[in-house]
């Protein structure tokens, strides 16, 4: 599980995070006590860190047969504690996200997909953290105000580059903090996973993200936990000169 959560996206610098291995659980702490509740930036960025560490470990419980359980106690620095539960066979989902997720060989679902096609299976990961996703008509520009942004675009690439015109979207996490953060955490990790699965590369321009105007115009007013990645196709293979926008529903 610990070397689950090693793979998980997180943004640049030390890990915000640390997994303490009990007998019987393991618990998620930042590496800082007091960003468990705070408020502040740092602590909201290592919470939502912590959200996509600990989606990892959940995928590493379910390949094995558990069912993973997750708790979220009133202990002064903890964030949640996950426990192995009952023995479920794991399901194919689980199996080929976890195999994305170590960069093993697998089965992969077609990536010469529409965007509509793709939005519908980004959407559906998300739903299923209790989070949502919406495309952004105009794509924000990345900037210290938007946001910690995670993986510049324009950067060294985890994988492999990114077309030069891949599409924007938002995802939100309802809720109240500390437990949005950590949710919209989950979100992300789960849409990088299946996004990765379906032959495309994800970066995150901002997470925890502000509001835009143009963010507002898509979501309304809202005060949910917010992350904004881009999301294109590689440049390799046939394909390798398209791009998701190119497929857009008309």
């Amino acid at each position: 599980m610990v070397e689950a959560a090693r793979a998980a996206l997180r943004p640049p610098g030390p890990v915000p995070w640390t997994l303490d291995v009990r007998t019987d659980r393991i618990e998620l702490r930042p590496v800082i006590r007091r960003w468990a509740p705070a408020a502040e930036p740092p602590a909201r960025l290592a919470r939502v860190a912590c959200g996509t560490a600990l989606r990892a470990a959940r995928l590493a419980v379910a390949v094995q047969g558990r069912q993973p359980l997750v708790s979220h106690p009133d202990q002064p620095g903890v964030l949640a504690v996950l426990h192995a539960g009952d023995v479920v066979p794991p399901r194919h989902e689980d199996l080929l996200l976890h195999a994305t997720l170590l960069q093993e060989p697998g089965p992969a679902r077609n990536p010469a997909q529409g965007l509509a096609a793709v939005l519908r299976w980004l959407r559906r990961a998300a739903e299923s953290e209790g989070a949502w996703l919406r495309l952004l008509p105009e794509p924000p520009a990345p900037s210290a105000a938007l946001g910690p942004c995670w993986d510049r675009p324009d950067g060294p690439p985890r994988r492999a580059p990114t077309t030069p015109a891949p599409v924007t979207v938002v995802i939100g996490a309802p809720g109240r903090l500390p437990a949005a953060d950590l949710r919209a955490g989950q979100a992300v990790e789960t849409v990088r996973l299946t996004a990765a699965a379906l032959g495309l590369d994800l970066h995150v321009l901002a997470a925890p993200a502000t509001t835009t105007p143009a963010v507002e115009r898509c979501t309304g007013r809202t005060t949910d936990t917010l992350a904004i990645v881009q999301i294109g196709r590689p440049v390799h293979g046939e394909d390798g000169n398209s791009d998701l926008s190119d497929r857009r529903p008309r």
